[in-house]
């Protein structure tokens, strides 16, 4: 492959081989690349950082992984075919980032928010032999995306956190779609901030933490 299919950025981590952690970044809709991206000073210096930028250019500006048809109900919003497709581009271009970057497959967790955090909840219950961790900010879980393993061991360490007062995405959403999977998964830590559509300096300091106590050794 001479060219990988999504545009990214990256940092490579400081320990100078190929076993280091690789976090990849998803931002949400109507960003870009450079967003979550800006978190990258103050997150581990021997992580690999990624940001994928998504394929649709958005009239407004920034991009999108898929439509979103807000004006409908939640289990209406998302069509699947629409994630089928991106779910593809965005495997793709990481088997590209995994050669041409030498990264470790073993080692590669996911970082999502709002429309990118609902990309990586698919990514990570469809493909969980993928990734060993994801970080799901702002967003929900999109119903009839995914059937889960009937092995939850397999599934990869999950931190989710909301905004109770979040405008765009309600943290009812949140409570809907996430929730019930901690009920059966034990490997999801949940949490919610008094917060808006963001990532508070609480919470980005949880966000550490977890990762912490979470890295792949």
């Amino acid at each position: 492959m001479s060219k990988a299919p999504l545009h990214y950025l990256i940092r490579k981590g400081n320990l100078g081989t190929s076993s280091h952690p690789t976090l990849v970044m998803i931002h949400g809709y109507g960003s870009n690349a450079q967003d979550l991206f800006s978190f990258t000073p103050y997150l581990p210096q021997h992580y690999t950082i990624i940001s994928l930028e998504a394929p649709i250019a958005l009239p407004m500006g920034g991009f999108a992984w898929f439509p979103l048809r807000i004006n409908l109900p939640l289990e209406e919003w998302i069509e699947v075919a629409d994630i089928d497709a991106v779910k593809k581009s965005f495997l793709a271009t990481l088997d590209f980032c995994i050669e041409k970057e030498n990264l470790d497959s073993e080692k590669i967790s996911l970082l999502g928010f709002s429309q990118g955090a609902m990309l990586g909840w698919t990514l990570a219950l469809t493909n969980p032999q993928q990734f060993k961790r994801l970080i799901a900010l702002s967003g929900f879980v999109i119903p009839n995306a995914f059937e889960l393993p009937p092995n939850h061991t397999q599934l990869p360490k999950i931190y989710a956190a909301h905004g109770i007062h979040d405008m765009v995405i309600p943290v009812e959403m949140a409570r809907k779609t996430i929730q019930p999977l901690t009920e059966t998964y034990s490997g999801i830590q949940y949490c919610e901030f008094p917060d808006g559509h963001e990532v508070s300096p609480a919470n980005f300091n949880q966000i550490l933490e977890w990762l912490s106590l979470t890295e792949v050794r």
